[in-house]
């Protein structure tokens, strides 16, 4: 069987699918799922600004 993930309920059900830990997000794991995590992060305001390189690494020591 194959999910189209570019559809809406496509998504729905591979998210449903990997909640229920029916599907292995490491098979699965092509950058798409790294992506859509960056994302919910962002939406989510669990990001690090920094107005530059300098402050990125003064950020991560």
């Amino acid at each position: 069987m194959n999910i189209n993930e570019r559809t809406k309920e496509g998504r729905s059900i591979v998210d449903y699918l990997r909640e229920k830990g029916l599907i292995s997000t490491a098979k699965t794991d092509n950058g798409r799922e790294a992506t859509r995590r960056a994302l919910r992060e962002l939406s989510e305001g669990k990001v690090t600004h920094c107005r530059n390189f300098d402050d990125y690494l003064k950020s991560v020591k």
